[in-house]
């Protein structure tokens, strides 16, 4: 009765399989049905266990690069030219099928304060300074 109960509910699948993979659900930034979510999840999965990937994306970037932070889709590159503050941010959203997004890409030309790193929590639409004080 429970194997049917499960085999029956998708929703309890994708749980399960989320679960299983150690992933969270992004529901909120994706608008696909459980059913497209939990076959994609599948694929993915099967897909990483086999090391082979659908899709490649890639990114140059020419200057020297001081520190960076890539979650989910999202990365963000930070740029020096004397290795010790950031001096510009490069922002590359990737393509996703799972989240929905398209491939763009943004750029902070001066930030505000002498930023030494970040790091970035897309679901929330944060970035987060490291300073260096000025105070003596």
């Amino acid at each position: 009765m429970f194997r049917d109960l499960i085999s029956s509910c998708v929703e309890l699948q994708y749980q399960i399989e989320l679960g299983i993979a150690g992933y969270q659900d992004g529901s909120s930034l994706c608008q696909m049905r459980v059913s497209d979510r939990l076959e994609l999840l599948r694929r993915m999965n099967k897909n990483w266990l086999g090391l082979n990937f659908q899709k490649r994306e890639t990114r140059t970037i020419e200057a020297p690069i001081a520190t960076s932070a890539l979650l989910t889709s999202v990365l963000f590159v930070g740029i020096t030219s004397d290795d010790r503050y950031v001096e510009e941010i490069s922002g590359h959203i990737l393509n996703s099928e799972l989240a929905g997004t398209k491939s763009y890409s943004l750029d902070i030309k001066l930030p505000p304060a002498r930023v030494r790193d970040f790091t970035i929590d897309p679901y929330q639409d944060l970035l987060i300074f490291t300073e260096e004080s000025m105070i003596g």
